[in-house]
Formats: C-alpha cells, sequence, structure tokens
C-alpha cells in the first residue's frame, strides 16, 4: 500500500475482505500477506488509512495474488480552534468539595454484584 503522490509506503494500513471478514494491517514497508483459504470465490478488499481516501477493489480467488493499491490523500478542512486558559481551582476547594459530597460519591447502601470468572 504506497501513497499515490510521493510512492511512498504507508505501514498499518487497515486491510479486509468485506464479506469474509479476514484482515490484517500492512507492515512497515507497506505490505501485508494474507492467508486466501477462508475467502470466498471472489470478495472485496477494502483499504483504509488515516487521511486517506477509502480504497476498495475486487479480489478473486485464484486470478489475484500480487497487486499494488495506491491511496489518494484526503484533506480535511477543520474550522477554527480556540484554546483558552482557565486558572485551575486551589487544591483546598477540590478537598473541601470532595469531603461535602462524601455521601453522594459513598452511598451507604450495599450494592450486590454477580459475574462469571473463567480460567
Amino acid at each position: 500500500v504506497l501513497d499515490s503522490k510521493t510512492k511512498e509506503p504507508l505501514p498499518f494500513a487497515n486491510i479486509y475482505f468485506k464479506n469474509s471478514g479476514l484482515g490484517t494491517a500492512t507492515n512497515l514497508d507497506g505490505r501485508a500477506f494474507i492467508n486466501v483459504q477462508e475467502i470466498l470465490s471472489s470478495d472485496s478488499i477494502i483499504i483504509s488509512y488515516i487521511g486517506y481516501y477509502l480504497h476498495t477493489t475486487l479480489f478473486r480467488k485464484g486470478i489475484d495474488k500480487d497487486f499494488i493499491c495506491e491511496l489518494n490523500p484526503k484533506t480535511n478542512k477543520l474550522s477554527e480552534v480556540v484554546i483558552t486558559y482557565e486558572k485551575p481551582p486551589k487544591p483546598t476547594k477540590i478537598i473541601k468539595e470532595a469531603i461535602k459530597n462524601t455521601v453522594k460519591n459513598y452511598p451507604i447502601r450495599s450494592h450486590h454484584l454477580e459475574g462469571l470468572v473463567l480460567r
């Protein structure tokens, strides 16, 4: 899996077969290896990577073996981000609030939880 503009490999791109659910991720060189024994006779391969358009292609078992996929970069225009700073409360105020809410945060009535532990 490569970047269509720079031809650089895209490590950790997601690759999965739509109908069978089988999938993997590319290695640092943008390569992936999948055992196709469990794949249907034909299935769609979906390849995704953050910051790129999704790529879907048809895979035909016994015909398609090796192929190179080039993903197109996708730019997302973000709106303005405003970061503001508020002075944090004094530690004594936080402790007083915690003490004031002790009953609310730690109810007196007991709770019964059930679960199953497998070993």
